[in-house]
């Protein structure tokens, strides 16, 4: 089913995320009254949302493997199965880049506008209850247009002008809307923050939203715009608490192997029986799959001696291994519930927290405070304090080694105003690809899907395309 925005269809009735599949009568079949007239129906709609999360072009792969093969942190190697070949190569086009995401994206949007729009049609809900789903709904919405901001639109610093942001979408309805300003589609996401962090009261997580997921949500669209204050102090809410802890560091095998722990914040849990097959998210990873995604000697020689998350680390954890054949592979995404590279996405962990309020408090010129945040999760992998006051280098430096293969890389490049440099670049391992991308490329964008621009007469391609 196409899912622009000009054609966007009420979908409901689909497999939830971290519940059975619900079996209603198709959506396309009943009014929008009949289908949230009862709180289950409004549970059902939730569910629907939170699946759209899970799709194969977004959180369920592609959203997630985009800014890796873009960055420097892996790369496509010689013999492969044709798959994010033009990310890796940068070489983007309307007709054959992201359109999938694009679409999911305002698909997720929708339902979620489905929801929001009609809130007050579940007579039996209480206010508790009602609150609660809306709240989930809005954390949904904003998280959906902050995403696609982040891929279809130049960071924040670089200016919020005329169309430089994607259309915000708040009603499920057809519409050919133009491209907002940033400024403004920040201004709606943190809108959407700040009304749902109120109405989520009940402690749901991690596979629902709760409060401090959208407080940690929150702080991670600070910081992408540059409100370092917001940043500090979102993330020292969620730390201080959340409740929440950080995995052992001689254990994080297990960590990406399971999911429920108490470091995540939110994750879109996915059981055995919602397997992709060989599209689950480690199969393009892992030599049992397509394995055509490797790990470079960039990353690789990020890590200290003794680092539990690099490469033969004490633990034995191999989330970085030398596979027979030669060459490194990512172990972070083996498989969960003995199903090969399924995996349960953690979209928001403790860890994240830490080195968010580290890059925010360097930037306000806290050294010191930065230091100790990094010292936490230096710790945790195994590593003795920083030598001296962290730099925002260190801390960028930081970040890569404990998100490495977690779709972070190249956002965090960009929005820094740094360049991709690949030290392992046309070596003979990996297919050719550019080994430089300055740091104000119009490459950087990823270019609206030409299938929009055909349908809507009203928006514009980003420049350079």
């Amino acid at each position: 089913m196409k899912n622009r925005i000009v054609t966007l269809i009420l979908t409901l009735g689909l497999t939830a995320g971290c519940q059975n599949v619900l079996n209603i009568e198709p959506a396309q079949s009943l009014s929008t009254e009949e289908a949230l007239s009862d709180y289950k129906s409004l549970l059902t709609a939730l569910y629907g949302a939170y699946d759209g999360l899970q799709a194969r072009s977004y959180y369920g792969r592609d959203f997630l493997v985009v800014p890796e093969v873009g960055g420097d942190n892996v790369y496509v190697t010689i013999d492969n199965s044709n798959r994010f070949l033009i990310n890796y190569r940068y070489e983007l086009n309307a007709n054959a880049t992201q359109r999938a995401f694009w679409e999911q994206a305002y698909d997720v949007i929708l339902r979620a506008n489905n929801i929001i729009n009609n809130i007050d049609l579940a007579a039996d809900a209480s206010d508790e209850e009602r609150n609660q789903v809306l709240g989930e709904a809005l954390f949904i919405r904003a998280l959906a247009h902050f995403d696609l901001s982040r891929l279809f639109c130049a960071p924040y610093a670089e200016g919020t002008g005329p169309e430089t942001g994607i259309p915000i979408m708040l009603e499920a309805k057809i519409g050919t809307p133009p491209r907002n300003t940033l400024e403004e589609v920040y201004t709606q996401i943190r809108a959407d923050l700040d009304a749902a962090i109120p109405k989520l009261t009940e402690d749901v997580g991690p596979y629902r939203v709760t409060a401090y997921a959208a407080k940690a949500l929150y702080a991670r669209v600070a910081l992408y715009q540059g409100d370092n204050a917001t940043a500090e102090a979102m993330a020292t809410d969620v730390i201080d608490n959340g409740g929440y802890s950080l995995h052992p560091g001689n254990d994080l095998a297990t960590f990406y192997t399971t999911s429920g722990n108490d470091e995540e914040i939110f994750t879109l849990y996915r059981g055995a029986d919602e397997t992709m097959g060989s599209d689950n998210l480690g199969q393009i990873y892992n030599p049992s799959g397509y394995g055509d995604i490797r790990v470079t000697t960039d990353i690789i020689n990020l890590y200290e001696a003794g680092d539990e998350r690099g490469f033969n680390p004490p633990s034995g954890a191999d989330l970085i291994y030398l596979y027979t054949d030669g060459e490194y592979y990512n172990g972070k995404f083996l498989g969960e519930s003995g199903v090969p590279g399924l995996v349960s996405t953690k979209i928001l962990r403790l860890a994240e927290m830490y080195l968010i309020r580290a890059e925010a408090r360097v930037k306000q010129g806290n050294g010191t405070g930065a230091t100790a945040d990094v010292n936490v999760i230096r710790n945790r992998a195994g590593l003795a304090d920083f030598a001296g006051t962290v730099t925002l280098a260190d801390v960028l430096d930081e970040k890569n080694r404990e998100f490495a293969f977690e779709g972070h890389r190249t956002f965090d490049l960009w929005r820094n105003g740094l360049p991709l440099v690949r030290q392992q670049a046309n070596t003979g391992l990996e297919v050719s690809a550019p080994a430089f991308i300055a740091a104000d490329s119009y490459l950087r964008v990823y270019p609206i899907p030409q299938s929009e621009l055909d349908t809507n007469p009203n928006i514009t391609q980003a420049p350079g395309y």
